[in-house]
């Protein structure tokens, strides 16, 4: 399968949220859906072992610090809330949280890195929440941009920046929020 604009991960998102559209919020705990709504999470996680989560590098509040996967700790850099479709780093300042960040505006490529940035709304911090089998990977759950098409990938060990990938279901993408 492969994941091209208005391809099959697409029409899967689409399909679900008409599905779900009734429904203010979705918790994300359990089994995932796609979801707008808000719902509070300590920490993502990777479903592979060892388990690693996503991390705001040193825990800084500038803008552009790197998000990368490290050692599950549960500490303030490690905690996120999905609210209004945006992943909120929770502990990162007490003014006010920033967002999950792919870097650049417009259509990024594949490999673009994740980052910690102000909230803007824009569609580079839009994410959705997708149980896998929707869109054909039965074991897997997926954090989604709509914009580029491609899945928040984790892949390469301890210590690396997160990415986006193009959604394909394996350990690197496979997400548990807890």
């Amino acid at each position: 399968m492969t994941n091209q604009r208005g391809g099959w991960l697409t029409r899967a998102v689409a399909g679900m949220s008409r599905i779900l559209g009734g429904f203010a919020t979705l918790p994300l705990l359990g089994t995932l859906a796609v979801g707008s709504g808000t719902a509070k999470a300590s920490v993502l996680r990777l479903n592979s072992f060892p388990f690693l989560c996503a991390d705001v590098r040193g825990g800084a509040i500038t803008d552009g610090t790197p998000v990368d996967t490290y050692d599950c700790h549960g500490a303030f850099n490690q905690q996120w809330e999905f609210e209004n479709g945006q992943l909120l780093g929770i502990g990162t300042t007490g003014a006010g949280s920033k967002c999950l960040d792919i870097r650049g505006a417009g259509v990024t490529p594949p490999g673009t890195v994740v980052e910690l940035f102000t909230c803007n709304g824009g569609a580079n911090q839009q994410w959705e929440i997708l149980n896998g089998a929707l869109a054909g990977f039965p074991n897997s759950n997926l954090i989604y941009n709509r914009q580029d098409n491609l899945c928040l990938d984790g892949s390469g060990g301890q210590g690396r920046q997160l990415t986006v990938q193009p959604c394909n279901g394996g350990a690197g993408q496979n997400w548990a929020v807890h």
